[in-house]
């Protein structure tokens, strides 16, 4: 019945369970309204991928791991279709997806149908105006999505902000007239499933057809669950009209009264009469050619009353006149008079050209050189007009001497005589170009995990051409060699252990218990990223290699950890601490180790992080809370780097090469397919059973079984030889180095294995190179230089500062304004700075426009205003008001909030006018009163120590009456129930328990069962002539030893006894094998029994006398 009972009650539960699911499974979710809702913008957003200003008003709604950001929503129901602005601030993740549902509803509980919504799908570059944009969305359960969105993102350092303006038709948009939820969420890294990615969705149930994504209440005021109006102010919380949290304005009723309002709660106190000014204000100012107007102004709400019209004032010309345009040496200019309160002129007059007037300096137009003459001329101070100007004579060759230099591929050549001066090609002989070889030469040979690559070699030079890559030869894998024999003691067999190792590099193939890491001089950054410092470090694949690989290094004081890993949603690493020298037959212990968890969004660096493990063999507190961690979610799955500090006696493996015990394993499951460096079959026992990972060695060239540096083989070239000179067989190109010991030598250095090659004499070049450029107002150096290393001969000379070489043209260093002059100069053509002739440029005037452009809409209940603006820059003038709209009532009545069991509710006229929200005429609906149903209700069940309840509920709300208790059940004991059967060995127990909650109320111990004797005695010693002997029986059950006694020796022997004869028991009779002395078993039923244990008496005799 127990068995039965334990067996039935969890799936009774798990029904229990999924009938609750689908029973709320036809409706979208309820959410608490103060995270999930939107707020109004009064001011749109621009939709540039910055967040501006009117964001701040919305609440952030952040993903389930806030680590990757938030996203906030706004609306603006000011047109006649209405606009939904969305945010999206994303962290360390390559693209979002947000879900809308276009549908609106007054209440949480109406479904939305993905047929009904739309998808946007975003990364950091997404621009919904760039060429070529198409919308799309990876949310598989949507069928489409909209093109009419606009959407800007843009990149940060952490990740990219996203901005979405979707503008819905006006069926879609009565929600921001009334108020509504709308279904809005979003998800990261485009996978929905994880709760951990998603905000404002039920992952669980994400593709059923209800939708499941959560309300996002837009409007503010009205309650989210029932459409209720507030009583009290939703910005300040008091009762209504007590103090509000923002600052009442005055607002105009008709032409006699005003009233306060209060944004923040939208409410309006009773009407008094317009306080008027003394006397009338200028509304419009009168201009030369327009009338302006005045009026009585409310001091208050700004209402205006008895407006007079202003006479235009007439244009008021100045005596003198002002240049409009300057004359030059070739085009005449001209003047007017200027009115002084407009831009109007009148009597313009020309101004005559000036002319053009000459430098007596000659200005030189182009250079002579060694055989073309060279051209001066007089010009004008103010333009670049010259005279007929004359030639300069060429300046003939300024021949040398020295020893002939043979072309390259790409430096010129020249005869024993040939001219010295710049750009003269007297004497020279042009550069010969490459010669490219047709076929392809290894530049790096492949090893058997890494590419190499090829190229087109000049015949002439070093030069190269067309590279391309050189695949991988793959291993070549060797015969088996076994670490650990398979051994069989006393009939158990215990497995053994091998592996094959690559016939060219070495490397192991199979398991061989030992793995291989690298130490660097430039450690990685630990941001999720695969650094190039890590192709150094080979790949400790899993054994099923789909899953990825780890890496390991060491760098000073700290190891470093990569786990490259696909299609699995977690990664746990296993480090021992402890280093030994050798394999050896050391072990590490698991209290000497620590673990760590890491899963896609794993950030060390994140508020609230902790670090943890799944491996059941280590405890909470090895948790390794000191690594910096940070993993980044790739396309198959994640990439995970670690720092783990060491500290101590623990970091010297690091400096001086050791082995350390590290392991991985994905999915927190230890098989042989989920696992990297670990013994599976014993990894669960005290010593540990991690394998060796070596680090340490500079060279990375090690023999496995000691793991001792070899020290003289390249590992990546496999030249043996140090004084070699073949360069080819190098995987990179060797590099010049000043030899540090005698500054006046230089050496080839090999980057692949660290060889150096006998140092030799510097070769100088035959001209002297710069070390530090002149500039324009700075001296510059030169010396001789080794044409292979570069280092200084040490002959350094001065080379004189360049001086400045001025344009002929101005550049404009202050561009001119409406307002404000602006200046150019020449600048210098080699440093770029400026201020050499500088000269002003007039201010531009403003360019006014022709009509009235409005800078505030008039609204109900305030005065709009438009003017003129300047097409240029900002300034306005003019500015004319325009009148407030007022109300315009709906005739019919709405429901701002509906009538509950115990609430009135309340409908009113509400204002048609886009954004307007003021009502008039408020009627109360009649609180319903509660519908308690006939049948009681269980609100808790009674257990065995415990009362339960039941009551009559409301059908309408939560309300329960005339509640009663359910008596407790009391303990249901059942009848004996065997825990440990007994044996001969030990005691057993058994044990009554209640068939309900299972309580034990009783125990008692099964008394041992007594031993089951053999009926023949053991032999362990023969009684001989004068030696006493031992015997003993065996329990048939469990073998023991017992009833102990010695069988008395023999007589003396004095004579030799005849052979008893031949009666047939001989052939009942075995002897053992092995034995000394005499034992022999009969054979029949018990003497087959008693054979094996015979064989173990004979094999202790032999262990006690005979131990070789």
């Amino acid at each position: 019945m127990k068995k039965l009972l334990k067996t039935a009650l969890p799936i009774a539960l798990l029904l229990a369970v999924l009938v609750t699911a689908f029973a709320v499974g036809a409706s979208a979710k309820t959410v608490d309204n103060t995270v999930y809702y939107g707020v109004y913008a009064t001011t749109p957003p621009t939709i540039d991928g910055e967040i501006d200003e009117v964001w701040n008003d919305a609440p952030e709604m952040a993903f389930g791991n806030a680590s990757n950001g938030y996203i906030k929503v706004m609306w603006d129901g000011t047109t006649a279709q209405g606009t939904l602005y969305l945010l999206a601030v994303v962290n360390g993740c390559e693209e979002v997806d947000f879900v809308i549902s276009a549908q609106f509803h007054s209440n949480t509980s109406a479904p939305w149908s993905w047929g009904g919504n739309y998808g946007f799908n975003i990364n950091a570059n997404t621009d919904s105006k760039a060429a070529g944009y198409v919308a799309k969305t990876k949310a598989d359960f949507l069928t489409r999505t909209s093109q009419n969105a606009i959407i800007k993102a843009k990149a940060t350092e952490t990740g990219f902000v996203a901005e979405v303006a979707f503008t819905l038709t006006a069926d879609r948009a009565q929600g921001f007239t009334h108020g509504g939820f709308y279904g809005i969420g979003a998800f990261v890294n485009g996978d929905y499933t994880i709760a951990e990615n998603s905000v404002g969705m039920d992952i669980d149930n994400i593709k059923d057809s209800s939708g499941y994504i959560y309300g996002i209440y837009l409007h503010g005021k009205v309650l989210p669950a029932t459409g209720e109006k507030e009583r009290s102010c939703a910005d300040c919380g008091k009762e209504l009209p007590a103090r509000h949290s923002a600052e009442a304005v005055w607002v105009k009723t008709d032409d006699e009264n005003h009233h306060l309002y209060y944004p923040c709660c939208e409410t309006s106190e009773a009407d008094v009469p317009h306080e008027w000014s003394a006397e009338k204000i200028i509304d419009k100012a009168a201009t030369c050619t327009e009338a302006g107007e005045d009026s009585f102004h409310c001091a208050k709400c700004g209402a205006r009353k008895e407006v007079r019209t202003l006479d235009a004032l007439g244009h008021e010309f100045s005596e003198t006149y002002t240049e409009d345009k300057a004359a030059t040496c070739t085009e005449a200019g001209e003047e007017s008079r200027h009115c002084s309160r407009c831009d109007e002129t009148t009597g313009a007059r020309e101004i005559p050209a000036l002319g053009h007037e000459y430098s007596t300096d000659f200005t030189v137009v182009k250079e002579p050189d060694c055989v073309n003459t060279g051209y001066q001329t007089h010009k004008c101070i103010r333009c670049d007009e010259g005279l007929e100007g004359v030639d300069i004579p060429a300046k003939g060759h300024d021949m040398v001497e020295t020893e002939r230099k043979d072309p390259d591929c790409v430096n010129k050549g020249y005869e024993p005589s040939h001219c010295q001066r710049e750009g003269c090609d007297k004497g020279w002989i042009p550069a010969l170009g490459h010669d490219f070889a047709e076929d392809y030469t290894v530049d790096k040979q492949p090893t058997c995990t890494k590419a190499g690559s090829a190229s087109h070699h000049c015949s002439r030079c070093n030069a190269t051409d067309g590279q391309i890559e050189v695949a991988p030869r793959g291993h070549i894998p060797g015969d088996w060699i076994i670490d650990v024999p398979v051994t069989n003691v006393k009939g158990q067999t215990t497995d053994g252990k091998r592996h094959r190792d690559c016939k060219v590099c070495g490397a192991t193939i199979g398991r061989s218990g030992i793995h291989y890491g690298v130490r660097e001089e430039i450690e990685p950054d630990i941001d999720g990223n695969i650094d190039a410092v890590w192709a150094d470090a080979p790949e400790l694949w899993f054994g099923n290699s789909e899953y990825g690989y780890i890496k390991v290094m060491s760098c000073g004081n700290a190891l470093y950890l990569l786990a490259v890993i696909n299609g699995c949603e977690q990664v746990d690493l296993i480090v021992s601490t402890l280093f030994y020298n050798s394999v050896g037959d050391k072990t590490w212990t698991w209290p000497g180790n620590y673990g760590l968890n890491i899963k896609v969004d794993t950030d060390s660096s994140a508020e609230g992080y902790v670090a943890t493990t799944t491996a059941s063999f280590l405890t909470a507190d090895q948790a390794a809370q000191n690594a910096i961690v940070k993993a980044r979610a790739t396309e198959n799955g994640f990439v995970a780097e670690v720092k783990l500090p060491l500290s101590g006696r623990y970091a010297a493996g690091c400096k001086l090469g050791g082995m350390f015990g590290i392991g991985a394993f994905v999915n927190s499951e230890y098989t042989e397919a989920s696992t990297v460096g670990f013994d599976v079959a014993n990894m669960k026992t005290a010593s540990g059973y991690i394998y060796a990972t070596y680090m340490g060695c500079p060279h990375k060239n090690l023999k496995p079984e000691t793991a001792k540096c070899t020290g003289t083989t390249c590992a990546d070239c496999n030249k043996v030889n140090e004084n070699a000179t073949d360069l080819t067989k190098h995987a990179k190109s060797p590099v010049w180095k000043t030899d540090e010991t005698d500054p006046g030598k230089c050496y080839l250095y090999y980057p692949c294995c660290g060889l150096k090659e006998e140092a030799v004499e510097h070769e100088w070049n035959e001209k002297k190179t710069d070390d530090k450029k002149a500039t324009c107002t700075e001296a510059g150096e030169k010396s001789t230089h080794c044409k292979h290393c570069g280092a200084s001969k040490g002959d350094t000379e001065a080379v004189e500062p360049l001086g400045h070489n001025w344009s002929e043209s101005y550049t404009v260093d202050k561009a001119a304004t409406c307002t404000e002059k602006g200046s150019e100069s020449h600048h210098c053509t080699r440093c770029g700075i400026g201020g050499e002739g500088s000269r002003e440029i007039d201010a531009l005037d403003h360019d006014w426009s022709d009509v009235y452009s409005i800078d505030k809409a008039p609204t109900c209940a305030e005065n709009g205003s438009m003017s003129y603006h300047c097409k240029r820059c900002d300034a306005t003038k003019d500015a004319v008001e325009l009148t407030a709209l007022g109300h315009e009532f709906a005739e019919k009545f709405t429901v701002d909030s509906e009538a509950d069991c115990e609430h009135d509710g309340a409908k009113s006229r509400h204002c048609l006018r886009d954004g307007c929200d003021a009502v008039k005429d408020t009627e109360v609906l009649p609180k319903l009163g509660h519908d308690f149903a006939e049948d009681y209700t269980l609100d808790k069940a009674a257990t065995c120590t415990e009362s339960g309840s039941e009551s009559r509920h409301c059908s309408r709300c939560d309300a329960v009456t005339d509640t009663r208790e359910l008596p407790a059940l009391g303990h249901d004991i059942g009848d004996w129930e065997v825990v440990k059967e007994a044996t001969c060995k030990a005691a057993g127990t058994r044990h009554k328990t209640c068939s309900r909650c299972w309580m034990e109320s009783e125990t008692e111990t099964i008394p041992a069962l007594p031993h089951t004797a053999s009926d023949e005695w053991i032999v362990d010693k023969e009684a001989a002539p004068g030696v006493a002997g031992k015997r003993h029986h065996v329990c048939m059950v469990c073998g023991q030893s017992f009833d102990e006694e010695e069988i008395p020796a023999l007589p003396a022997e004095e004579e030799t006894a005849a052979p008893a004869p031949d009666n047939g028991e001989s052939k009942n009779r075995y002897a053992v094998v092995g034995c000394k002395g005499s034992l022999s078993a009969t054979v029949g039923t018990v003497g087959v029994l008693l054979l094996p244990f015979a064989l173990i008496a004979c094999g202790k005799r032999r262990k006690e006398k005979d131990p070789e």
